[in-house]
């Protein structure tokens, strides 16, 4: 009779600590925005100790205790890593609330944080909370790619989540055959004067927006040979015009006095 009453006394006490726990949620946030870490224990009665706060970041990914809670719920700092005057104790030791608050969150803030109650005589509980700082497309640059032996134009765009790419060319129509948009990539596919223009690369994701441009300048071959024809027929147009006037001025060429002088030179010798 007393072992049964033994294991029953067990058995209750046991099913108690199954079903105590501590719950969460993942959260998500806009890069320089609060965001609140919300966590409790439930499902028990027994004695607080301490309630310890673990980041496992982009700025530090090995996993530490960054803040403590004692039961009254003074806080002290162990390694703050980044969070120094931006994080504070929101929630209440006595209701078995231990929420925290980040401010002005960074892209370096993401990661993973453990809220861990410490209790007597069970022992931790704890519960991780993923936190993702959603961040929308701040400046576009565009590159000539050094990879592709074709002409490629790459437009790049840091965000989270990743950018979505449009590429369109600014009042001209787009030139059908010749230049692909390939996701963040511009192929110019035949490298003529119909080509030129401006190019713009808009880079989004659900929490906004940026754009770059590309000015495209391509001198065919028969342009430059027009350009230089043109310079010669101009320097011609000069010569002839100089001549005329000088036979309107001396009523002669200027190689015709040169002519006239050559024999007498030849006789004197």
């Amino acid at each position: 009779m007393l072992r049964t009453l033994c294991c029953v006394i067990l058995l209750i006490v046991q099913r108690d600590t199954e079903s105590t726990r501590v719950i969460g949620g993942w959260r998500t946030v806009l890069l320089g925005e609060d965001v609140d870490l919300s966590c409790r224990l439930i499902e028990t009665d027994e004695e607080l100790e301490q309630i310890t706060w673990q980041k496992s970041t982009l700025e530090g990914t090995q996993n530490h205790n960054f803040m403590l809670i004692n039961p009254k719920g003074v806080n002290k700092f162990i390694s703050p890593n980044g969070l120094t005057g931006r994080v504070q104790f929101i929630g209440n030791p006595s209701e078995n609330l231990g929420s925290i608050r980040i401010t002005a969150v960074r892209l370096l803030d993401e990661g993973t944080f453990t809220c861990i109650f410490s209790v007597f005589p069970s022992g931790a509980y704890n519960t991780e909370i993923p936190l993702t700082v959603l961040d929308p497309p701040q400046s576009v640059n565009i590159t000539l790619s050094e990879a592709s032996k074709a002409t490629v134009f790459l437009c790049v765009a840091d965000s989270n989540p990743h950018p979505n790419y449009t590429w369109s060319r600014v009042v001209q129509p787009w030139p059908g055959s010749s230049v692909r948009a390939e996701g963040d990539k511009l192929h110019l596919l035949s490298l003529s004067s119909e080509l030129n223009g401006l190019y713009v690369c808009q880079a989004s994701n659900p929490y906004g927006r940026a754009t770059g441009s590309l000015n495209v300048h391509i001198s065919s071959e028969t342009s430059a040979a027009c350009w230089v024809l043109l310079v010669v027929i101009l320097c011609l147009i000069v010569a002839a015009a100089a001549l005329i006037w000088y036979w309107w001025k001396y009523g002669q060429f200027p190689w015709s006095s040169f002519m006239a002088k050559a024999p007498e030179q030849v006789c004197c010798e």
